[in-house]
């Protein structure tokens, strides 16, 4: 599991969902399961989106990434989907963090799984 030593996954955020959503007891749990389904297409669309020069939609995707991975201890990937928001703000694309995306998701998915079925 990567954990937060290299800097890509804080576990103790998912401590934290589980503190703030204590009414719902699988609240946590469908957080993850729903990140889970959804990133591979916020993915896709940050791909296609910075392909075709949308820089709203790309900053609006790369935002929605950024947020839900660092609230579920992203890091890595949070800090990719930052950069990548933050250049499509100024009309850019930051083609090396995009291309970065699928092994940061891929890290992080793996690094979520166990609490999917625990939280």
């Amino acid at each position: 599991m990567t954990t937060l030593e290299d800097g890509s996954f804080d576990p103790g955020a998912i401590e934290s969902l589980k503190r703030a959503m204590a009414r719902s007891p699988d609240g946590a749990e469908r957080v993850i399961a729903k990140f889970l389904a959804d990133a591979p297409g916020w993915v896709e669309t940050v791909r296609a989106a910075g392909a075709r020069q949308d820089w709203g939609v790309l900053a609006r995707t790369a935002h929605d990434l950024k947020s839900t991975a660092r609230l579920l201890g992203g890091r890595g990937l949070g800090q990719l989907a930052a950069r990548i928001e933050a250049a499509a703000k100024t009309d850019r694309m930051a083609a090396e963090d995009v291309a970065r995306l699928d092994a940061a998701l891929a890290a992080l998915s793996a690094a979520l799984e166990p609490y999917r079925a625990r939280a």
